[in-house]
């Protein structure tokens, strides 16, 4: 081997290495040299970073609802914004004012509300809830924003609560490094009277929605907040003491009851590293985790409390004079997000790991873990005005899951 090829290949071993929540370091590599730069632009790098910190995926930001900071508006309840966790974000992604009248804060965008984020994509939709529903698929790396055709109407659909989360559609067929410019399906699921609780499945590939399933035997009314996705399934809230699962390969439904013993105020929904799908919640200053877990006697799943984490020995004293609440849970990084006296704090239930988050106002988070290393993919969240989608392009049939 070359005296040149083996350097090649020990500084690109080196580059291999650079800490994944700071990509901005691999661009001041690039700048070293030619050689660098060579060896950093090559699409090959790129894959190959991904897959060397493919169990490290690093959180760049939270897609935070906010409560309305603007004063002059009397129609919008929530803006959403994007609030950077690593430094290298601190500048590059933040959603527009709709306006440069607009008295909110730099960063936000009022009208819109973040409901889910998964595989590199946003789902945002128009706030307030009696409104017509307009729902639209983000991609922040490319800045795309497509507009989704409007639902079918049902009656009462969304008297009784829905909810609605994006996803790869792929499945486990993608390793969900790089996917956020392949195909998507947004799951929609919904309750009416005549149908009971069903679904409906919006396919980027046909530009279409397809009702796949629905339940008479389900009732209840589901909550608009962030989804779970662990293994094939699909995990919705309700407001009573319910949860629904939708598999994604059957397309079953089935309800899901939880301990008596959790707060119903204060859970949010989880998932964990041995494929358990599981719940947070807090009272006073403890933490914690719940799993559902298949009992050893009979196969049955069962709920075990698996760990409590002691909230005293890693927040500081005057983030803990009122018992903390939850604020979301980022399931692909495992870190959960708290509201208390002090802030925002986001803990990794892996590594352990603290972090403020500087912003006020915050009423509910939606993560987005993006992982990808071009800075010249690096955009900034432009406003959502109708210029800027994406028409889908309709398809006589619509692929399912």
């Amino acid at each position: 081997m070359e005296a040149g090829q083996l350097m090649d290949d020990l500084v690109e071993e080196i580059l291999l290495r650079f800490p994944p929540e700071d990509p901005a370091s691999l661009v001041r590599a690039a700048l070293v040299c030619k050689g660098w730069h060579r060896l950093i632009s090559n699409p090959n790098f790129g894959r190959m970073f991904r897959e060397f910190h493919h169990r490290t995926i690093p959180m760049l930001g939270l897609i935070c609802n906010l409560e309305n900071v603007d004063a002059s508006s009397s129609e919008d309840h929530f803006v959403s914004c994007f609030v950077p966790t690593s430094a290298c974000c601190q500048l590059c992604g933040r959603f527009v004012p709709k306006s440069s009248s607009s008295q909110l804060r730099p960063g936000c965008r009022s009208g819109w509300r973040a409901l889910d984020a998964r595989h590199g994509r946003v789902l945002l939709h128009t706030f307030p809830y009696g409104s017509t529903k307009t729902m639209v698929v983000w991609n922040p790396i490319t800045n795309e924003q497509l507009k989704l055709p409007k639902l079918p109407q049902d009656p009462n659909a969304y008297r009784w609560g829905w909810s609605a989360t994006v996803l790869c559609a792929l499945g486990s067929d993608c390793n969900h490094l790089d996917c956020h410019r392949g195909p998507f399906h947004v799951v929609f699921v919904g309750y009416c009277s005549i149908k009971g609780m069903f679904t409906r499945v919006y396919s980027s590939k046909s530009g279409a929605w397809c009702e796949l399933a629905s339940a008479k035997n389900i009732h209840g009314c589901l909550r608009t907040k962030p989804t779970v996705l662990m293994g094939n399934a699909l995990y919705f809230r309700f407001y009573d003491r319910m949860i629904l699962k939708y598999d994604l390969s059957s397309r079953e439904m089935c309800i899901i009851l939880f301990p008596a013993t959790i707060n119903l105020q204060e859970f949010v929904l989880t998932t964990s590293g041995d494929f358990c799908f599981g719940l947070a919640a807090v009272e006073g200053s403890k933490l914690y985790l719940w799993s559902k877990k298949a009992s050893p006697a009979n196969g049955d799943d069962r709920w075990a409390r698996s760990r409590v984490v002691e909230l005293k020995t890693i927040l500081p004293d005057r983030a803990l004079s009122t018992s903390p609440s939850l604020c979301g849970f980022a399931e692909a990084v495992g870190v959960i997000i708290l509201r208390t006296d002090d802030g925002f704090f986001t803990i990794n239930l892996k590594s352990g790991q603290v972090m403020k988050i500087e912003h006020d106002g915050i009423d509910e988070v939606t993560s987005t873990t993006l992982f990808h290393t071009q800075a010249s993919t690096l955009h900034k969240f432009r406003d959502l005005s109708s210029s800027e989608y994406v028409s889908p392009k309709a398809e006589p049939h619509c692929d399912v899951l």
